[in-house]
């Protein structure tokens, strides 16, 4: 949701008011465990139980944080006590309502969780699920006992698939941006509010207009003597151009390139040479005409770093690596220092 926010600048003779929107994540109003599948993206609370004990195929590492950020901090009311204020959740446990046990103040016998709701008539849909909540030091609370209080802004780490959404409804053309603060502006209610009629000021409905112009956009030059005009009449090409069999007007010249590989899969070296053709056309470095692929060096420092392929003119001597006592890899050139 689109979340407003306003401040007060000085200038010469007035204040301005400076409207704006953010856009934020807001926690909807619903069932603890109903929300929180949604936002782990499972279809039922029993995939919910596989991914978290790690019976579902992921990693329960990875989900068990990602159950954390949206719960940790999170205000909630509860079910079977609807007179209670909502509280804020203060911790993870682990453990199932089944499974988790303690001490009755009254009988002191031994009871788990799932038979303490019993007993107070709350029998419970998911005794299994291997998660509960916690409140202060002692007290454990099942899910699906809770329901999200309103109101309340999402801090943690946004999934990748929400930030796509989120970009999406956020790129906006410059009209209907202002329309948005147009209707933020009426959301704040200032000609109605008691504090700026007790103190006598006005805020203006109309928003500043300030004159502007659309500068020419300049020349570029290319290489051979070529030249590009941007034209400003065709908005599908505003700012852009095309380097198709163009070259560029000056580029310094390479002895070496070094490509590093990050994943086993990448395994046909020979699309490097073909980028190397594709620099050539753009006239990027006349060395690279006798170029070729002269050396291909694996090292593992950490377990990500698969390779290390040099590509090196004839006239430059080639590189060496050597390994210390503890199998670290470093490359020299020689009759040079140690590099890596």
């Amino acid at each position: 949701m689109a979340i407003s926010s306003e401040s007060i600048r000085p200038a010469p003779g007035r204040l301005v008011l400076n409207v704006d929107t953010t856009l934020g994540l807001v926690y909807r109003n619903g069932d603890v465990l109903e929300l929180l599948s949604e936002f782990i993206g499972v279809r039922d609370i029993r995939e919910l139980e596989h991914r978290i004990s790690g019976t579902g195929g992921d990693r329960p590492s990875r989900v068990k944080t990602a159950v954390k950020q949206f719960l940790k901090g999170l205000r909630v009311t509860f079910v079977h006590r609807r007179n209670v204020h909502p509280k804020a959740i203060s911790g993870i446990i682990w453990e199932s309502a089944k499974t988790h046990t303690f001490f009755e103040d009254k009988s002191g016998r031994e009871v788990s969780v799932a038979e303490y709701f019993e007993g107070k008539n709350h029998r419970l849909r998911y005794p299994n699920l291997p998660i509960m909540a916690k409140f202060g030091q002692h007290s454990a609370v099942p899910l699906e006992l809770m329901r999200v209080a309103k109101g309340q802004i999402y801090r943690g780490v946004i999934p990748e698939r929400v930030q796509q959404e989120m970009l999406k409804i956020s790129t906006k053309k410059p009209f209907q941006k202002l329309g948005d603060l147009e209707r933020s502006l009426e959301s704040l209610h200032h000609q109605t509010s008691p504090y700026l009629y007790n103190s006598g000021m006005q805020i203006g409905t109309q928003f500043m207009k300030v004159n502007a112009r659309v500068l020419r956009p300049p020349t570029l030059r290319l290489g051979q003597n070529r030249q590009v005009e941007l034209s400003l009449r065709d908005k599908t090409k505003v700012g852009a151009w095309n380097m198709t069999d163009k070259q560029v007007w000056s580029a310094p010249n390479f002895s070496t390139l070094v490509v590093v590989r990050t994943t086993k899969r990448f395994e046909n070296l020979n699309i490097i040479m073909r980028m190397v053709e594709i620099w050539k056309t753009m006239g990027i470095s006349e060395s690279l005409s006798d170029i070729s692929l002269s050396d291909l060096i694996v090292f593992q420092p950490s377990g990500t770093l698969y390779s290390l392929s040099v590509l090196t003119l004839p006239s430059i001597k080639p590189w060496t690596s050597r390994s210390d006592q503890g199998g670290n890899h470093s490359l020299k050139k020689r009759g040079g220092q140690w590099l890596f």
